[in-house]
């Protein structure tokens, strides 16, 4: 169902557009969950330490084609909001061809190098060959995955948070069954985890395309000589090439942050990953009630009633930081357990859970850092938001570099809680002092929507 985000109660239009989008967060993050029990509990600690090393490397392609993916789903639901639903085609068409070629040669270039890259990151040893194996066939699915980032985000610009909910479900079932089939029963170990995922990349594809194809026309791609259009290409660039360099430079910035974690060996690597996995879960409904703050933002900003897109500002704010305090209530007294069934060390379990508990003191700012993020994006000023997620990178691994030696392998989860709180400053500071002061006196009216 598209959802026209312009009119009609705002929490609640924010909610039931973020639902799905949770769930769909959730299904995902089932891939490496499912990749983590599995190979944890029938392999060990040290396959499943190899397939957490291979994490940056893997998001290689995908942290860059998911920044242009933010453009293309801000430019959507600003045309989608203007009613101008012929521009929205030539959106979808330009970038699934672009970002398409693009991944393929990411892909290729990855396969390639894969050992050199684990080197780089300094990977322990004792796991690097069952860390190539996986990701070497990991990197033919990023064409796939990045295939859907472009529908995706489309599909979240006109409203639509429903589809990629269905084709994550049917991908993840996919996977948690394949995964049995190829890890439990078969026995191909880290290779059967790294084709499972993939199989299930490409079901997730076929099906996402063959749905739209029926139902979403404006939205599905089309095979033509022209069909990227230059001023569509030019506007979603300039909307989502900051936001993609941001992920490059977070490449960068991650990979020297594994380096550190792999300085502490593969029991630290082990709970880390299994508590990043966790954390990552945990906050995935925060996260993406702030993609729903970006498009609820857009569609406004693109229909002109500021008022209201600053209303769904507050309105998500409030809903952002209740839910990561729910969150953090529930993952402090539990967190320890839930790494257990991993299948670690109770050591590595001991590492992870104060590495969880630190990071679950932050998340209601978390949340809040997040709403505003969302409506700076959807507002267009990506520039300034990509930048500040730069700097906070920066302020990471400076710490993470300058401190390891005092704090340990605790400097991984102290610097990014620094990181989070240098952010929010600076994107609420952006906000208070530009944004809302720069609101036309004639768009303050109060029958912009009930809250």
């Amino acid at each position: 169902m598209v959802q026209d985000m312009t009119r009609g109660p705002i929490t609640r239009g924010l909610i039931t557009f973020s639902i799905p989008l949770i769930l769909s967060g959730l299904l995902q993050q089932m891939y490496s969950w499912a990749d983590a029990l599995i190979v944890g509990n029938f392999i060990g600690e040290g396959p499943l330490a190899a397939v957490g090393a291979t994490h940056i490397i893997s998001g290689l392609g995908i942290y860059i084609f998911s920044g242009f993916s933010v453009g293309v789903a801000v430019l959507t639901a600003q045309h989608f909001g203007r009613g101008e639903h012929g521009e929205i085609t030539k959106i979808a068409a330009t970038f699934t061809a672009v970002i398409g070629l693009a991944s393929l040669v990411t892909a290729m270039l990855g396969i390639l190098f894969t050992e050199p890259l684990l080197a780089l990151l300094g990977t322990p040893e004792d796991i690097f060959g069952l860390a190539a194996v996986y990701l070497r066939i990991i990197f033919v699915g990023v064409p796939f995955l990045a295939s859907y980032n472009v529908t995706g985000a489309s599909l979240r610009g006109v409203g639509d948070s429903r589809t990629p909910l269905l084709a994550i479900a049917v991908s993840t079932a996919a996977n948690v069954v394949l995964d049995l089939i190829f890890v439990g029963l078969f026995r191909w170990g880290v290779k059967g985890a790294a084709w499972a995922t993939v199989i299930s990349q490409i079901a997730m594809v076929i099906f996402v395309h063959a749905y739209i194809g029926r139902h979403r026309p404006e939205v599905a791609f089309r095979w033509h000589r022209r069909m990227v259009d230059r001023p569509s290409l030019k506007a979603g660039v300039k909307l989502g090439l900051p936001a993609a360099l941001q992920q490059g430079v977070r490449l960068v910035g991650s990979m020297m942050l594994q380096t550190v974690q792999n300085g502490f060996g593969s029991v630290v690597v082990a709970a880390i990953t299994s508590a990043y996995r966790i954390d990552t879960v945990a906050m995935l409904p925060v996260i993406n009630m702030g993609a729903g703050m970006s498009t609820f933002a857009g569609q406004n900003y693109g229909a002109g009633d500021l008022t209201r897109a600053r209303k769904g500002l507050r309105a998500g704010s409030v809903a952002g930081m209740l839910v990561a305090t729910v969150i953090t209530a529930v993952l402090v007294p539990l967190g320890g357990r839930i790494l257990g069934i991993f299948g670690i060390s109770d050591r590595a379990v001991d590492i992870g859970w104060t590495f969880l508990r630190t990071c679950a003191i932050f998340y209601p700012l978390y949340g809040l850092l997040n709403a505003f993020t969302g409506y700076l994006q959807g507002l267009g000023d990506v520039v300034f938001v990509s930048t500040v997620h730069t700097a906070a990178l920066l302020v990471r691994v400076g710490i993470s570099y300058g401190f390891r030696e005092q704090w340990g392998h605790q400097v991984i989860a102290w610097a990014e809680m620094i990181s989070w709180v240098f952010t929010l400053v600076l994107v609420a500071g952006r906000y208070f002092f530009k944004h809302r002061r720069s609101l036309p006196p004639a768009q303050k009216s109060p029958d912009s929507g009930k809250l």
